[in-house]
C-alpha cells in the first residue's frame, strides 16, 4: 500500500507558480478554502497524474484548459506540470513533527516512487488541431525493488 506523501503543481489549472502540498499526516480527511481557491484543482491534479484523460473528467472542454491560461497580470504558462510522491505507508514508522519534516523526509526519499505528467502547450494544440487526445509522458524512477504492485 502506497501513501500519499507530496504532490508538486506547476502551471496546473489555477497554480501559476510551483505549489508544493506536504501530507504528513495519516490521511486525508478535507481540502478546506474558500470558493475559487482551487481545491478541486488539487484533486484534478492528482486525477491527471494517475492517467486521467478525459477532458471531461478534468472539467475542461480542451486538453490545453489544464494549463494555467494566464490573467491580467501573469503571461500564460508554456506546460503543466504534475508530480505525485508516494511512499509504502509501511516504512513509516512515526509521524514527524512539523520542525522535523525536513530531516523525515530525506530519511523515506528512497522509498519514494514519483509519478510525473508534464503536457507542454505545444503538444496539447498539435494533438487536438489533429482531432487526438494528446499523448503523455510517464515517468517513474523506481528501481526493480520498488516496483508498484503486489509483492
Amino acid at each position: 500500500m502506497f501513501k500519499l506523501q507530496r504532490l508538486e503543481i506547476t502551471g496546473f489549472k489555477s497554480f501559476a507558480d510551483y505549489t508544493e502540498i506536504l501530507f504528513t499526516g495519516d490521511g486525508i480527511t478535507a481540502i478546506v478554502g474558500p470558493n475559487g481557491c482551487g481545491k478541486s484543482n488539487v484533486a484534478d491534479a492528482i486525477a491527471w497524474v494517475l492517467g486521467e484523460q478525459r477532458v471531461k473528467h478534468l472539467r475542461g472542454a480542451e486538453m490545453k484548459d489544464v494549463i494555467f491560461q494566464g490573467a491580467r497580470n501573469r503571461p500564460a504558462s508554456g506546460m503543466a506540470e504534475v508530480v505525485m510522491h508516494m511512499v509504502r505507508d509501511e516504512v513509516i514508522e512515526r509521524e514527524a513533527d512539523i520542525e522535523d519534516i525536513d530531516s523525515a523526509l530525506e530519511q523515506i526519499d528512497d522509498q519514494v516512487v514519483n509519478l510525473d505528467e508534464i503536457l507542454p502547450r505545444e503538444l496539447g494544440a498539435e494533438a487536438e488541431s489533429k482531432g487526438e487526445e494528446p499523448s503523455f509522458r510517464l515517468v517513474t524512477p523506481q528501481p526493480e525493488s520498488r516496483a508498484v504492485g503486489s509483492r
